[in-house]
């Protein structure tokens, strides 16, 4: 094994060594600095600088290195949602053309379990692959007579398949919404539940990223079969149904009638907390920041919401996901004029008498304190008194005066424009970064502050 070369950043002592050898040669010369220099510059001169060969090289490991990451966390959450399917682990790395081979039997003739679960695989690995069996004339029609087929194993094969299709562009999911939507809708009331599981992820995933599959499905009622199958659904099932649901209702709200919204939320909010997913929860979430007088049944989880958030407050939050979503419905639910959730919150001693709000805006997640600010600036401006006064002597405890106030909005406006004004909270979809977040949550805290503290005063 040859030695590693000495890099060139090294110790004093040994170029001073190295200078003095080549000194003691000629004792009539003395050790100076230019010849340290000297020395030092002839030893940059022997070192080969990398060249664009080599750095191209650790660029493509590194890619290699992340797209291998991302293949097994893919096949990790294949494998943990799609019990159904057995272990799907797969190291094969399909081409379109066995993608278009593939669809052309398919064409044909039902394909068998093995062939099926290749070209489900193939489907997920590329977009590329999406769009190369969309080419193959018929290919997804073959998809919806396996769907309304008798064999139950081949009903699920086509359901995987078009719901690894719905993770296409909009134009490939208007045209698998096109020609198998009522094949889903239809398969939601099956007693199959691995089946209606794939279906409701295939509807979530077609209403969030096409707006014409979206009117192509709510054409035909989807919000209907939706609701009827969450009513009696397991518990295991109801999360497919929340991430459905989640989409479907995000991107067409002000098309779906009120009666169907809030019977969904009643649903949900009737499992909560037995059902505290994900989906489930950012549901929730989006219904409370409507207009929360038409969703007042939110109100009943106010106690688990704050069960959850005492017990999911310290500085590592484990599941982030469910605690802003848990903080978000909390923040939303105490602006509801009565002060019944404002009320509860405020029995419980924990949030009263402990550093939680001190906590949370000293949180590493930027978000949390925005969410946190929301909170305080809700509380703060509530119609209850007896809220309001509350809330100004956890603000007191928090150090956060008048004076203080004034400074930071003053500070805030002057370091960035764009969040002064009247339109201080419109925030940009360019603007990520973490100061700009703090400052939009400062001024949302402020807007709702100031008007109530200078009237103190």
């Amino acid at each position: 094994m040859e030695p590693v070369e000495e890099s060139v950043a090294e110790p004093v002592e040994k170029i001073l060594e190295e200078a003095t050898n080549k000194i003691t040669e000629d004792p009539v010369e003395e050790i100076s600095e230019e010849s340290i220099k000297e020395v030092s510059k002839e030893r940059v001169k022997k070192e080969k600088p990398i060249d664009d060969v080599t750095i191209q090289f650790i660029r493509n490991e590194l890619r290699r290195v992340h797209f291998h990451r991302r293949k097994t966390y893919r096949d990790r959450s294949v494998n943990e949602f799609r019990t159904a399917l057995g272990k799907q682990l797969c190291d094969v790395e399909y081409t379109t053309e066995f993608v278009k081979t593939e669809a052309i039997q398919l064409r044909k003739k039902t394909l068998d379990a093995q062939a099926y679960s290749a070209l489900q695989m193939a489907l997920i690995q590329s977009e590329n692959h999406i769009n190369a069996f969309f080419k193959v004339a018929n290919a997804v029609l073959a998809l919806g007579r396996d769907l309304s087929g008798s064999s139950t194993q081949a009903k699920l094969a086509a359901a995987n398949c078009c719901c690894n299709l719905s993770l296409g562009n909009s134009k490939a999911c208007a045209a698998l919404t096109e020609f198998v939507g009522p094949y889903l809708i239809a398969e939601l009331e099956s007693a199959n539940e691995p089946l209606v599981e794939v279906c409701a992820w295939t509807i979530g995933n077609l209403a969030c990223r096409s707006s014409k599959a979206f009117k192509i499905l709510h054409a035909q009622a989807c919000i209907k079969s939706l609701i009827v199958v969450a009513e009696k659904s397991s518990d295991e099932l109801l999360p497919a149904l929340s991430y459905a649901l989640l989409r479907y209702i995000y991107t067409g709200y002000h098309m779906i009638e009120q009666t169907d919204i809030i019977q969904v939320g009643e649903i949900l909010a009737a499992k909560y907390p037995k059902i505290s997913d994900h989906d489930t929860l950012w549901l929730l979430a989006l219904l409370s920041s409507k207009d929360i007088k038409k969703y007042d049944f939110l109100i009943k989880c106010t106690p688990a919401l704050c069960d959850f958030l005492i017990t999911n407050s310290e500085d590592e939050i484990e599941n982030i996901d469910k605690f802003t979503a848990s903080l978000r419905i909390l923040t939303n639910l105490v602006t509801e004029p009565t002060g019944e959730v404002a009320s509860h919150l405020f029995q419980n001693e924990f949030y009263v008498n402990s550093n939680f709000f001190e906590d949370l805006l000293a949180n590493e997640y930027p978000h949390i304190k925005t969410e946190t600010l929301w909170l305080i600036g809700n509380l703060y401006n509530h119609p209850v008194e007896s809220i309001r006064e509350q809330i100004k002597n956890i603000v007191d405890f928090l150090q956060i005066n008048i004076a203080n106030v004034m400074k930071s909005y003053k500070a805030l406006t002057s370091k960035n424009p764009k969040i002064s004004g009247t339109n201080c909270l419109e925030s940009s979809e360019e603007e990520e970064e973490e100061d700009i977040l703090s400052m939009q949550g400062g001024c949302a805290m402020l807007k709702y502050m100031l008007p109530m503290m200078v009237a103190d005063t």
